[in-house]
């Protein structure tokens, strides 16, 4: 074997453990695996190049042993070293040579689309998984049993949770973008548009089951809204019966006929207005109907009524018993003038 064969040789198992290696069915298994990949084919391909100028001169070699006669080391024994050897074995392997490398450039050209395809699989999937990470978040902050614990509270809750309601609806065009390219990789027939086509029915959803957490979390606010109102509203009834209460269970009962006659046209007024607060109550409970039905059956609101009730009855009771309280003064101090009467007349 002389020195040419030899080279030709070298390369052609140079050029197989190249193969091999470009042969791999390793495409990275995650974004950065594959960024590793690309880097690694970047200087494989660098080593092609140098294959491929040592794979030229060795066939330009080759090629002047096939092209060139050696009448000079015929019959010469001294000069039978430097005899190229067969011809045709020298041309049979310039052939193997030239269609291994051929057969090497052309993988090193078709591993990239692949690597690339990878990269794009990966990337969509990093993409899916950072915006199924900000979707947990929101789910966490929308799952919170926090409903505040008066209006103030709640209304600051409800303004809070419309600002992430504004997140969420800005979130989806981008979201939706990140499935188009998802869908467009199915369309451009990735080698991995059944795993594709599976994340993006998964993580389609989970964004309606967030969307519906966002409804049902609006919903439950407003409903508490209206609960804290109620409470609220209750509020101003038991103040308005208190002050009330102070008017009709006054002692003061005038210190004659006209300051007494006063007190009751007064007392009147107040109980008139008593009867007609019953409006006032009947919407209340009006109020606590339309509420949620877990809130409106629960013990804070139908023990908070019954008390409303109850109160309002006994100052009904109260009212009734003042104004019989100033009709006996007021009929006592009548009683009292006619006496009073009666005596001037009798001493004059």
């Amino acid at each position: 074997m002389n020195v040419c064969d030899q080279d030709m040789l070298f390369e052609l198992e140079t050029i197989d453990e190249m193969m091999d290696s470009l042969w791999s069915e390793d495409y990275g298994k995650h974004l950065m695996g594959v960024e590793d990949l690309l880097q690694k084919h970047a200087l494989i391909e660098a080593d092609i190049n140098v294959v491929a100028e040592r794979v030229k001169t060795v066939n330009q070699a080759a090629q002047y042993f096939i092209d060139t006669d050696f009448p000079e080391a015929l019959g010469d024994p001294e000069r039978i070293t430097y005899w190229p050897g067969n011809l045709e074995l020298i041309a049979d392997r310039q052939r193997q040579l030239t269609e291994a490398l051929d057969q090497l450039q052309k993988l090193a050209e078709q591993r990239p689309k692949v690597l690339h395809e990878s990269r794009q699989l990966w990337q969509f999937y990093w993409d899916m998984a950072d915006t199924e990470g900000w979707m947990r978040e929101k789910e966490q902050l929308m799952s919170s049993p926090d409903l505040s614990h008066d209006l103030t509270s709640i209304g600051l809750l409800q303004a809070k949770h419309r600002t992430m309601e504004d997140e969420l609806a800005s979130h989806h065009a981008h979201f939706n973008e990140e499935l188009q390219v998802g869908r467009n990789l199915i369309v451009a027939k990735n080698f991995g548009a059944p795993k594709i086509a599976e994340r993006i029915e998964d993580i389609e959803e989970k964004w309606k089951s967030l969307q519906a957490l966002s409804d049902y979390r609006r919903k439950r606010i407003a409903e508490t809204v209206d609960f804290y109102q109620f409470f609220a509203d209750a509020d101003d009834v038991d103040t308005w019966m208190l002050d009330t209460l102070r008017l009709v269970t006054s002692e003061d009962v005038g210190h004659d006929e006209a300051s007494a006659q006063s007190l009751v046209k007064k007392h009147k007024k107040i109980t008139d207005e008593l009867d007609e607060y019953r409006n006032v109550i009947d919407a209340l409970h009006a109020q606590a109907e339309a509420l949620s039905p877990l809130d409106s059956d629960s013990p804070e609101v139908v023990g908070r009524l019954a008390s409303i009730d109850r109160r309002y009855h006994e100052l009904l009771e109260m009212a009734e018993f003042g104004k019989q309280r100033l009709l006996d003064a007021l009929a006592l101090f009548n009683e009292a003038d006619s006496v009073d009467q009666w005596i001037r007349q009798k001493e004059k």
